[in-house]
């Protein structure tokens, strides 16, 4: 049992660092596709700045023209939320 519990754990930790990995690596143009379905913009329009994966969470600036958006989204390994930007 004790076996079982520990390789539990281990998987867990190894997937949440999987998902982590992820989110860290996530291109500019994905966080432009994802926050111009968000605000409506053509994504060769938006600026991506001060992004930051802290966990299975995703927070970003997207700038268009003279408007500046807040942007988040939550992904793990078998959902993703839809990014909001206020």
């Amino acid at each position: 049992m004790k076996t079982l519990t520990i390789a539990t754990l281990i998987t867990a930790s190894a997937l949440t660092g999987c998902v982590s990995m992820n989110n860290t690596l996530t291109t500019e143009q994905t966080l432009q596709n994802k926050a111009s379905a968000a605000i409506h913009a053509n994504p060769d329009n938006i600026v991506i700045s001060n992004k930051k994966a802290d966990g299975e969470r995703v927070q970003f600036t997207a700038s268009v023209l003279d408007k500046t958006y807040q942007c988040h989204y939550t992904a793990t390994l078998l959902s993703q939320t839809e990014t909001v930007c206020q």
